[in-house]
């Protein structure tokens, strides 16, 4: 009776081990990674009408009341303290981004808070506007390296990063990179006369530093020419 207490805790032990090492890369891997998918897939598919619609309700909402829930850069938290279920807001979504050639297809949402980083990319000023000044957008490093803007970091110089409402298809082409301290917002300010892309997102693990990859806008186009090849 002793013996066989002594043999069940023992394997309830190594049971109780087991999973505290393998809990990490599992969430990582398998579990985020199910939750944030099924979280986007209605949001990528939303329409035009949908977006526009959202767009406008939201830049009202800016004009009369603060910025600061929507851009609440404070609010933002680990993927590590990711929820088991999350929701997005169907009313922040505006657009898409793609990136081909790392496999990158999220919805894009209206302001930088906990919320829409946690299960998209957020917009980092109230007024910008696809295919015009510096169109910013900030997105979570996930430590599985295929989610969300993880994949960012091996976007090689001259690939594209689309942007889209579903009307228009904006294609920049990358021309740079560079890893920077978090306090060097400059990185999404305008520039005179260059319609930009700029992408922010953690570089270390640790959230020390931030990597910025900007592109430049090569063409616009419509979107139903190319609906078919953006929504494989």
């Amino acid at each position: 009776m002793k013996d066989g207490i002594i043999k069940i805790t023992g394997i309830l032990i190594v049971l109780t081990g087991l999973i505290l090492v393998l809990w990490q890369p599992l969430n990582n891997h398998v579990i985020s990674p199910y939750i944030i998918g099924q979280a986007q897939e209605e949001v990528l598919s939303l329409s035009y009408e949908d977006y526009e619609r959202n767009r406008e309700t939201l830049e009202r909402r800016i004009e009369t009341e603060s910025e600061e829930e929507l851009f609440d850069y404070g609010s933002v938290e680990s993927l590590d303290s990711l929820s088991v279920r999350i929701d997005i807001d169907h009313e922040f979504a505006i657009g898409n981004i793609l990136i081909p050639s790392v496999d990158v297809h999220l919805p894009i949402l209206m302001g930088t808070n906990d919320e829409t980083l946690k299960a998209g990319i957020g917009t980092m000023k109230a007024d910008q506007e696809m295919g015009k000044g510096n169109y910013a957008l900030a997105g979570h490093n996930s430590r599985n390296p295929s989610q969300l803007f993880a994949p960012i970091r091996n976007i090689e110089e001259g690939e594209e990063i689309i942007v889209t409402d579903k009307n228009n298809v904006y294609i920049y082409e990358k021309v740079s990179s560079e890893v920077v301290m978090p306090d060097r917002t400059d990185v999404i300010n305008d520039v005179e006369g260059e319609e930009l892309v700029t992408l922010v997102s953690c570089y270390s693990d640790d959230g020390s530093d931030r990597i910025i990859i900007t592109g430049e806008l090569v063409d616009v186009l419509d979107y139903e020419n190319v609906a078919e090849f953006l929504e494989k």
